[in-house]
């Protein structure tokens, strides 16, 4: 936990597809010296907008466990 919170890493994550037909896997890159409960901001990967619109942001709360960042 402490050396990916401090040096940084990156983190494969795993999200239901905005459009609902499967699992979509991502790749996060942590960066160094983030802090416990901020927020990674993954622009573009949030639910599709209303008519057609662009897709939002997507959020991804950091937890600082005793052995990995989870998120």
């Amino acid at each position: 936990g402490f050396d990916e919170a401090a040096f940084g890493c990156d983190k494969m994550i795993h999200i239901q597809a905005a459009d609902g037909t499967g699992v979509q896997s991502l790749s996060v890159h942590i960066p160094a010296g983030i802090s416990d409960g901020k927020s990674i901001r993954l622009r573009g990967k949030g639910m599709p907008g209303v008519s057609g619109g662009k897709a939002g942001d997507l959020l991804l709360k950091v937890e600082e466990d005793n052995d990995y960042i989870k998120m």
